[in-house]
């Protein structure tokens, strides 16, 4: 199954986050705050103990080593294309390939 910005957010608690009109007080701030966290978490990853989704991306690395024990290591963007050195055989320019595809999947 193919994953896309729809699906993932069909699996979010708040799939949508109203707007406020207005100056936002702390508590409305809050309030979204741990609508995003909550969002966060229900995503599926094995990033930072596989436990708490992507809920790293969303609090600082202290608050998130505090709740987990582990530290979050968020995904790094390998760049549009995969680095391929000169002088690379067929079977190593595809596995170089495959890895950089599954590197932009993570």
């Amino acid at each position: 199954m193919s994953t896309n910005i729809e699906t993932v957010k069909e699996g979010f608690p708040h799939p949508v986050i109203p707007k406020h009109m207005g100056i936002p007080t702390y508590n409305v701030i809050a309030a979204v705050l741990m609508k995003m966290k909550a969002n966060a978490a229900s995503v599926t990853s094995t990033l930072g103990g596989g436990s708490h989704g992507l809920l790293g991306l969303i609090v600082s690395p202290n608050t998130y080593q505090t709740i987990t024990g582990v530290q979050f290591q968020p995904p790094q963007n390998p760049g549009a294309l995969p680095n391929i050195p000169a002088n690379q055989t067929g079977p190593r320019i595809s596995e170089i390939v495959r890895q950089h595809k599954e590197t932009l999947r993570v």
